[in-house]
């Protein structure tokens, strides 16, 4: 791969996650969301954006070997008949429990009940959905690009498609590409651009399909048409303007200074020290905060973003020095222990996810990071191996 070829790659990835910012930040200003949020707010939610950007920038531009080298190492695993029968078992369990939960998604849908009507009859989900939902998400692409064999790829590939129809769920469509996108940005040549072309049109014309058909919305949007999954995906991104301020103050009690690198796991704690005041819990998570703009009342949840918590915790420090060097901190344990799927995965957090949401605000996010623990596990337990230097 030649160094041009390098270049091109990571600076689509970097133009892709600038065009999504500029969208999120036009659609704040068209719905005139911008008239109740502070301009204080508005600003660091800019810098924040740009200090993270230019920071992994940096990171790519001085490690760029080192990045080649991981996936190399990814590729380099001997996945014996053994290991793959555990991934084969494993995932066809996983989708045995999603084709349950799944059926009843599909009455619902079925018989036309909206999503968050749906939601609100199924309850809420299971452990057992959650873990092996998000384990499919998450998983899904890093298992298609090894060298095992396609009934393993077509579980995987079913046990995604069912999660998708068990929490009706457009932004798991979404997650998955943006994954496939980085796997193949990282490391580009022109097939690998292609291939994202194709895959760009399929997952519009899926999240449409979804939008349509599964969670039985209108298409019909304000400002763009017959595009509202497009329009939607910028709208949700700007509310985390709106709920940064509630997060910012709700983590001034000075009771979260642990919260904006762990989150979740700190509040698990807390309460199990029988301290349940001021806790970020799944109601606090999912509570619809409702506020009018110039063009319609609003109902915004589960949007608060990474850099509110520093922010309520540490001010100005944590989001222009903690939360950098937590980041490089993290890119540093990848790296160094040559965890290729927590790489691309911490990419994908920190250059689409943390700007609307801090992905270990819930368990879904440290159930995240066990499927890809176990992943890692799977493919290095008794292989030798060779250290790349």
């Amino acid at each position: 791969m030649t160094l041009n070829t390098k270049f091109l790659g990571v600076s689509l990835l970097f133009l892709s996650t600038v065009i999504l910012h500029l969208g999120k930040v036009l659609v704040f200003y068209l719905y005139g969301i911008d008239k109740i949020v502070e301009s204080s707010t508005v600003l660091l939610t800019n810098l924040d954006f740009i200090i993270t950007i230019l920071l992994l920038s940096l990171f790519f531009a001085f490690n760029s070997e080192r990045i080649y080298k991981l996936k190399m190492y990814y590729f380099s695993f001997n996945i014996s008949f053994a290991k793959i029968q555990v991934l084969k078992l494993f995932g066809f369990l996983g989708v045995c429990v999603l084709l349950f939960y799944a059926k009843e998604s599909l009455a619902l849908i079925l018989k036309g009940v909206g999503r968050q009507e749906a939601v609100d009859i199924l309850g809420r989900s299971s452990i057992l959905k959650v873990l092996f939902g998000k384990f499919f998400v998450y998983s899904v692409v890093f298992v298609c690009l090894l060298n095992v064999d396609k009934i393993t790829k077509l579980i995987f590939i079913t046990g995604f498609l069912l999660s998708v129809v068990s929490f009706s769920s457009r932004s798991d469509v979404a997650v998955v590409f943006f994954i496939f996108f980085i796997v193949n940005m990282v490391n580009f040549n022109l097939t690998a651009f292609f291939k994202v072309l194709k895959y760009t049109v399929i997952v519009i014309v899926s999240v449409l399909f979804i939008t349509l058909f599964i969670q039985n919305r209108q298409l019909e949007s304000q400002f763009m048409g017959p595009f509202k999954p497009i329009e939607d995906f910028f709208l949700y991104g700007s509310y985390s303007m709106v709920l940064s301020e509630r997060a910012i103050e709700f983590s001034e009690s000075g009771e979260k200074y642990i919260f904006p690198f762990i989150g979740y796991l700190t509040e698990f704690f807390i309460v199990k020290l029988g301290s349940t005041n001021n806790t970020v819990d799944s109601d606090f998570i999912s509570q619809f905060v409702l506020f009018y703009s110039d063009v319609r009342q609003h109902a915004a949840n589960v949007s608060y973003p990474w850099w509110s918590w520093f922010y309520g915790s540490y001010s100005y420090l944590g989001v222009f020095v903690l939360k950098p060097i937590f980041i490089l901190f993290l890119y540093y344990l990848t790296v160094r222990f040559k965890l290729y799927t927590f790489f691309i995965y911490f990419t994908y957090w920190f250059m689409f996810s943390s700007f609307n949401k801090f992905p270990l605000i819930s368990i879904e996010g440290y159930i995240t990071l066990i499927s890809l623990a176990f992943l890692e596990f799977l493919l290095r337990v008794k292989v030798g191996y060779k250290v790349l230097k």
